[in-house]
């Protein structure tokens, strides 16, 4: 990062809006499943993920809670068997401990971050800090519990500061590519302006095409980014994209 903006422009505010899934941390539910389904056959474990995710698109809009999430999930008998086998819970544990149980080992073995975007989100924080027209925020499809524990354990209040584009979806009860959440996500942005805000300049990163997509049909700058990816996970493209956007 080398340069701050113009700040003599018009219509110069900048947004700069994060995914977290794929960007900055990864998806520790999927983690825990697949650390302790290692030896389940093909044909299960597909069953477990794809049992996940339905519980997962409600989850994310906050339909349901956390243990719903895990209640669900711990009727799967795959599942079940599975974290029993791996000492994860007890047979006889009651509903109540089973949860504490997966929901502590979540946190404690799965949460990770990518310490290099994250490293970098950092180094664009303190750049502009004190430059007023230059916003970062977060739109994520994510869950109250989670994104709340991510937030404290990594601090990641220091470097995305403005609350109102701290955008959860389960906050708003609308998930990405739904149009919802981008129109909420334009709200958000414009009044941290002032009002009259071009879409085009908040530039959203996400690791998936179709979200990026949505956010361009909206208005938006986007483009794909993904730590998981190698053809995907350049900092440096990273950074060249942000700052030709805070250039423009």
């Amino acid at each position: 990062i080398k340069s701050k903006m113009d700040t003599s422009k018009e219509d110069n505010h900048r947004f700069i809006i994060f995914d977290i899934g794929g960007v900055i941390a990864n998806g520790f539910n999927n983690h825990l499943i697949a650390e302790h389904l290692k030896t389940a056959n093909e044909k299960k474990l597909k069953g477990v993920f794809d049992l996940s995710r339905k519980l997962f698109a409600s989850y994310k809009v906050g339909e349901i809670d956390e243990d719903g999430y895990w209640k669900g999930l711990l009727e799967n008998e795959t599942f079940e068997q599975k974290i029993i086998e791996q000492k994860l819970i007890n047979e006889k544990d009651t509903m109540e401990e089973r949860l504490e149980k997966i929901k502590a080992d979540l946190r404690e073995n799965h949460v990770r971050v990518d310490y290099r975007t994250l490293g970098y989100i950092q180094e664009l924080s303190e750049l502009y800090k004190d430059v007023p027209n230059v916003h970062l925020g977060i739109l994520s499809n994510h869950t109250h519990e989670w994104f709340s524990h991510l937030f404290k354990r990594f601090n990641l209040n220091l470097y995305f500061t403005e609350e109102p584009i701290v955008i959860c979806s389960a906050a708003v009860e609308a998930a990405k590519p739904n149009p919802k959440i981008f129109k909420i996500l334009y709200e958000r942005c414009n009044k941290v302006a002032g009002g009259n805000l071009n879409p085009k300049n908040i530039t959203f990163i996400d690791d998936k095409e179709a979200n990026i997509l949505a956010a361009k049909t909206e208005g938006m700058n986007g483009f794909v980014y993904n730590f998981r990816k190698k053809e995907l996970r350049s900092i440096d493209r990273l950074g060249k994209l942000i700052q030709k956007h805070i250039s423009m």
